[in-house]
């Protein structure tokens, strides 16, 4: 069965609420073209907002964005590849179902892109700083008048201080949602074996919090 007539019955959405069912069916039906949209999704996503906060990225930015998600999906997947042929899982037979189902650990990420493209809907003080920043890049405005436009911003916020706590809510539930979703994701690899799923799991998190960070710093 085709991931696409997978999804006919299992949306990616529910990694949230039925991470073992969607992590088995992403797993056992790859789709590679399908998870690089969805690893694509929060770098796309980031871009576009700050388009729309008229900070126009540079075109090299933007390939090092898209190069920075897709490099970190390569990574990831080979790292578990790797541990998968250390501790002789099961899933070492699967490559194109390793990809496929580390896809799913963006899914958080997207949600979160969401988020922080609809916050200056509530908060329109973030976007109208984005703007002063814009215009002080352009050498429109003073450093100084930069400064006292955005602090009167930065004072304004403070009355939507209930928005603010709400996204900060709801950031702190997507970590979470994400360590959760990267532990069934590593039980999977892992097959029955809890030891070995923690394991798998634990690098996974030293890679993703640590390796990549450090690597990506150079560019």
């Amino acid at each position: 069965m085709s991931i696409d007539k997978a999804l006919e019955r299992i949306n990616p959405l529910k990694v949230f609420t039925q991470p073992r069912q969607v992590i088995e069916v992403f797993f056992n039906n790859p789709n590679m073209f399908f998870s690089i949209i969805i690893v694509l999704l929060p770098a796309i996503i980031g871009i576009l907002t700050l388009i729309s906060w008229q900070a126009t990225p540079q075109s090299i930015a933007i390939a090092i964005q898209i190069a920075k998600a897709l490099a970190s999906w390569i990574i990831i997947s080979l790292i578990i590849f790797v541990l998968a042929l250390i501790l002789n899982a099961n899933a070492k037979k699967n490559l194109t179902g390793i990809f496929s189902v580390v896809s799913l650990q963006s899914i958080p990420w997207i949600i979160l892109a969401i988020l922080i493209v609809l916050t200056p809907l509530a908060v329109p003080q973030i976007s109208s700083a984005a703007q002063v920043g814009a215009n002080y890049e352009q050498g429109l405005i003073s450093a100084e008048n930069a400064g006292n436009q955005v602090l009167a911003l930065m004072n304004e916020i403070s009355i939507n201080m209930i928005v603010v706590a709400i996204f900060f809510v709801i950031s702190i539930i997507l970590l979470i949602s994400f360590l959760v979703i990267t532990f069934f994701v590593s039980a999977k690899i892992a097959g029955k074996n809890l030891l070995k799923a923690l394991a798998i799991w634990i690098i996974q998190l030293i890679a993703i919090f640590g390796l990549i960070p450090v690597l990506f710093s150079f560019f």
